[in-house]
């Protein structure tokens, strides 16, 4: 079975009338099995309403990376570490109408998997408050029965899956302080049931009374936010 890093993307944009408008765009899910030492996906910036070479910094405005765990960013077969410090030279958007196209490389840890969010600013070095920032979730749990795991909760996968009349996920949750839920959700969307993980549990019985068989969604809900979706069939 294949785990997938879902990214959880936020744009911040600074748009003042006189700067430079740096945007980006990368894939918003890739697939990750645990036989993967890492994992490319595409990053792709741009610039509007420029008449000169534009060079683009890098750096960390916060991570709950692991000491292990590394994010590079590739161009022309050099990889630089974002915990490092880029050169100068080495991210250049040559005119408005270029996309500067680089290789972003997740590298996994060797530690307990789970939830990995790190929030990188591209700005421009010759004017710092143009810039945009983009938060990246790694769901990189390797075991594939996880559905999510770190040192406060684990959740496993709905089974069996499909489901005929019930379907069973099991969690353990680790913090009193920590709230969690699970919404099922149709293929538009939107939320059929909303279910609260007790910490007084571990296994939530699911019902597929009422609902027609086709595919449907379970999305795990910690402190109010997404963490990390997967598809289940009803037959």
């Amino acid at each position: 079975m294949r785990n997938f890093l879902l990214f959880s993307f936020t744009f911040i944009f600074s748009l003042l009338c006189h700067a430079q408008q740096l945007e980006i765009n990368t894939d918003e899910k890739i697939a990750f099995t645990p036989s993967d030492s890492e994992r490319n996906f595409p990053i792709t910036l741009s610039s509007t309403r420029i008449n000169e070479p534009v060079r683009i910094g890098v750096e960390i405005e916060s991570h709950s990376m692991d000491f292990d765990e590394d994010l590079k960013i590739c161009y022309n077969g050099n990889c630089i570490s974002v915990f490092e410090k880029f050169p100068e030279s080495f991210l250049v958007i040559n005119s408005s109408s270029d996309f500067l196209k680089v290789t972003g490389k997740y590298i996994p840890g060797n530690g307990e998997k789970g939830l990995s969010d790190i929030t990188l600013r591209f700005f421009n070095l010759n004017s710092p408050n143009t810039y945009v920032e983009k938060t990246i979730t790694f769901n990189n749990s390797n075991n594939p029965d996880v559905l999510y795991a770190d040192s406060k909760l684990s959740v496993g996968n709905i089974y069996p899956n499909p489901v005929t009349s019930y379907g069973y996920l099991k969690f353990n949750i680790k913090a009193q302080n920590i709230k969690a839920k699970v919404l099922l959700q149709n293929v538009l969307g939107s939320t059929i049931e909303e279910i609260p993980l007790s910490p007084y549990e571990n296994t939530l019985k699911i019902s597929t009374e009422g609902l027609n068989p086709g595919v449907y969604f379970y999305t795990l809900v910690i402190d109010d936010q997404n963490t990390a979706t997967k598809k289940f069939i009803i037959q």
